[in-house]
């Protein structure tokens, strides 16, 4: 009886032991495989803001292309680029005040959308050289912009795009700037301030480089950058890629303002999201 026993013992210490030795193989393999991907996010709705200025309050401040420019970007989006019209809004002149431009870009508008959603953030007003600011930044000017104030009444150029970043969920963000020095724009991914928030990657378009003024053509009210956007934006119809684009922005803005004012106007673009299409229906 004791030897049956003995038996059993050993038989049921054996199978333990090829069960332990079976776990050890198994459960590193399964440690290491990587899960099963969940399902795509569904691409969700299209969005702008759209900002021009040509009327400002301080007399030191002109310019005559901002609002027209503005204007006929709203239009594009509207009527070619499949953004429906209750998703873009349009401020102009007065209505682009500095107070305005951050309540949308911070608290009302921008900070709503979903990470699967599209946002444009568009601006054709006056940009200031870095030269002018004892912190050497550039400003982008809102209509109530005191030019000899602009660290209080400015918009801050370079972290503009991070700040926006840091509040909203969306993942697909388009600054387009039609301004003067606006290639000094960053677009960052790295957390700033005093959070763990990771910022999503944005695109960038800026309408000339950090050194350069962006041209109105002699013989028109609207800039010659953004006569040519529209159309680049439309080369291959609503299939056309942000890299696509820029490809022909930057040679035809080139040529044309060479031949227009004899300077050299070079549009930047900072992009992780070559493949982009602004004009594709929402959804797509």
């Amino acid at each position: 009886m004791e030897k049956l026993v003995d038996m059993i013992n050993s038989s049921i210490l054996k199978t333990a032991i090829a069960v332990f030795a079976l776990s050890a193989s198994i459960l590193p393999a399964l440690a290491e495989s990587p899960s099963k991907p969940s399902a795509p996010i569904a691409k969700g709705e299209k969005y702008a803001v759209v900002f021009g200025i040509s009327k400002f309050q301080d007399s030191a401040a002109h310019l005559d292309s901002g609002a027209a420019d503005a204007e006929d970007f709203y239009k594009y989006l509207t009527k070619k680029a499949n953004f429906a019209p209750g998703h873009v809004i349009l401020l102009t002149d007065k209505k682009a005040d500095r107070t305005s431009i951050y309540k949308l870009l911070g608290e009302t508008f921008i900070p709503t959308l979903r990470p699967e959603d599209l946002v444009v953030i568009y601006f054709s007003t006056l940009g200031t050289p870095a030269k002018d600011d004892y912190g050497h930044i550039n400003y982008l000017v809102a209509s109530d912009t005191k030019m000899n104030q602009l660290f209080a009444f400015g918009i801050d150029m370079q972290n503009l795009p991070q700040i926006v970043m840091m509040r909203t969920r969306c993942n697909n963000v388009v600054f387009i700037i039609n301004s003067s020095y606006s290639g000094a724009m960053e677009v960052k991914t790295k957390s700033l301030f005093r959070t763990a928030k990771p910022i999503p990657p944005a695109t960038l378009i800026a309408s000339c480089g950090a050194d350069q003024t962006s041209v109105t053509g002699k013989n028109t009210k609207t800039s010659i950058f953004n006569k040519r956007l529209i159309e680049a934006l439309q080369i291959k119809g609503n299939a056309t890629t942000i890299g696509e684009a820029f490809t022909y922005l930057k040679s035809k803005v080139q040529t044309d303002v060479k031949a227009d004012s004899g300077v050299l106007q070079t549009p930047v673009l900072k992009c992780e999201t070559m493949n982009l299409k602004i004009g594709a229906p929402a959804g797509r």
